[in-house]
């Protein structure tokens, strides 16, 4: 950083700066030191709005609105959220203009999505994802198998979920375990993988269907045993176990209820 200022010492306002302030937002992001990370992102932003030579249409200042949006998700900030995305989306809109099925754009559609899932307004947040989606099908035309689409699928399930939908949301969870494991076909143990799969077993239990409920979590249970084979105290190994003990034990009790009714 300090080697990047003295570098452009008479250009405070050049990218490479913004960047290392981005690069340390994210950092900070990751440690979860969220009032430092959004400290940085703006200190970057500003670098970028000064800087630019097209003012807000450039696709820095949009990266930087992102991840001050990422960071404020994260602190359960929505409505600050929703502005950053917003902003995000608009230039992307701009500068993508000749491209309006840009994959940056589709992704803002996605964030704002997940936003609204988050604040419980999920038919927002199906109209999101689904714009997102749409976006995705038409960016990838070639390539209907891509990973962006399965994560839109994923998205949607969660809303579909949410929502108390439960038929939809097993289609569109199929949906990406499908794309997901086609594209890591050398791949089977992946963890996007078990997390398909942990997320169908999730949502077959509040169909009350605990038998394919139970046979996705012991798919997911194997993955991550296998990915996870050094850390075998990991947590998803133990969100498995979890999950499989509760279905195990309300099958147990429906069990011990109908022979306890059914006795003459």
């Amino acid at each position: 950083m300090d080697a990047r200022i003295k570098i452009y010492d008479g250009n405070s306002n050049h990218p490479d700066i913004a960047s290392s302030y981005n690069n340390l937002g994210s950092v900070y992001a990751d440690m979860g030191e969220f009032g430092k990370a959004i400290e940085y992102f703006n200190i970057a932003l500003n670098i970028q709005q000064q800087g630019s030579t097209v003012g807000l249409n450039n696709v820095d200042v949009s990266l930087s609105y992102n991840n001050l949006g990422n960071v404020y998700l994260r602190q359960g900030e929505y409505e600050k959220a929703i502005k950053y995305y917003i902003n995000s989306l608009k230039i992307r809109q701009v500068t993508h203009e000749s491209n309006p099925n840009h994959p940056d754009i589709a992704s803002s559609y996605s964030n704002l999505g997940e936003v609204y899932r988050k604040k419980g307004e999920h038919d927002t947040a199906l109209m999101h994802f689904g714009i997102a989606l749409n976006i995705q099908s038409k960016a990838y035309a070639s390539n209907l198998r891509h990973l962006d689409i399965g994560m839109s699928y994923d998205n949607l399930g969660n809303a579909y979920a949410d929502k108390g939908d439960f038929g939809e949301a097993i289609v569109c969870y199929f949906k990406a375990l499908e794309i997901r494991q086609e594209v890591y076909t050398s791949s089977p143990n992946h963890p996007d993988i078990a997390s398909s799969h942990n997320d169908l077993g999730t949502t077959y239990r509040e169909t009350g269907e605990y038998e394919e409920a139970i046979q996705h979590h012991l798919r997911a249970l194997d993955i991550r045993q296998k990915v996870y084979e050094d850390n075998p105290n990991h947590p998803d190994i133990g969100l498995s176990y979890n999950n499989l003990g509760l279905y195990i034990w309300i099958m147990g009790n429906m069990k011990r209820l109908y022979n306890t009714t059914s006795q003459p």
